[in-house]
């Protein structure tokens, strides 16, 4: 899945949104061309997408032996995965090095030159079950070096961690991909808006399906306990993508209508008046 969002980037959303917009044009005149059928026939459309969705999205695809073996969780801030985000952007290209088999022997080798602003937010996010030590190089060119406590680690500790090579810097990918998921989890129930507009005449409805559906998904994945927890933050992405769709598919509509009523207006014959009959 992590391998997917390398993929999303700007040209690539915007070709989806596209394909999605035609969609929606073409949903919206397939509607207007037979609204008595055409509706029973989104209404099919929209139960298959709902069942795919809840068993590639619900259920643990390839992990079905997990089911019960963790936790029930539910992430109930939905700004969490972006504060993870952010807390992790402090020290986003670094490397760890074990000189033991414990986090206690464990040094992080930070990459990017902190400001003293974000040197002094590292101190307080240190976690000793993460690391022991941890090296700083700062923007004024100086290193700093501190333990898991944030405080600076004495001369003679500094000497022996500078006599040990340090590691390769990789750039840790999962703390960039939080956003590049997000829009991948709002172009998915761009679709089921689409359908939702055709398949329903009560905006209520048109407007509620996506995020039943994403409720319903994100139940599943909290009763299977499978190592994934039910995440607010994707119910609100999830429902901002179906509102797009129900939108583009209404926008399409619209315009539909208002290009069929001006050639209907165009080509309506002229009925002379009496003034303008021969003499």
């Amino acid at each position: 899945m992590w391998q997917v969002l390398f993929y999303v980037t700007p040209i690539t959303v915007g070709i989806a949104l596209v394909i999605l917009g035609v969609s929606a044009v073409v949903v919206a005149r397939w509607n207007r061309r037979s609204p008595r059928l055409f509706p029973r026939e989104a209404r099919w459309l929209l139960g298959t997408a709902a069942a795919v969705y809840l068993l590639i999205l619900g259920g643990p695809l390839l992990g079905w032996d997990k089911v019960g073996t963790t936790g029930w969780g539910i992430t109930w801030n939905p700004l969490s995965a972006y504060e993870e985000l952010r807390q992790r952007t402090l020290a986003s290209e670094g490397a760890y090095l074990a000189l033991g088999p414990s986090a206690e022997e464990t040094v992080y080798y930070g990459a990017r030159e902190l400001s003293p602003e974000e040197l002094e937010q590292a101190r307080r996010e240190v976690d000793p079950g993460d690391a022991a030590y941890y090296r700083y190089p700062t923007t004024d060119g100086r290193i700093v070096w501190i333990d898991a406590y944030g405080h600076d680690v004495d001369l003679d500790k500094r000497a022996e961690l500078e006599a040990v090579p340090p590691p390769p810097v990789r750039t840790e990918p999962s703390a960039g991909l939080i956003v590049e998921e997000k829009i991948v989890n709002a172009l998915l129930f761009v679709p089921i808006g689409i359908l939702a507009f055709a398949a329903f005449s009560s905006w209520w409805a048109r407007l509620t399906t996506g995020p039943g559906l994403s409720l319903a998904i994100e139940t599943v994945q909290w009763a299977m306990a499978a190592g994934r927890t039910a995440d607010t933050g994707d119910l609100l992405v999830n429902t901002v993508g179906s509102a797009i769709g129900v939108a583009m598919t209404a926008f399409a509509s619209l315009c539909l209508g208002f290009f069929h009523r001006e050639g209907a207006r165009h080509h309506s014959p002229v009925i002379a008046g009496e003034d303008s009959l021969p003499v």
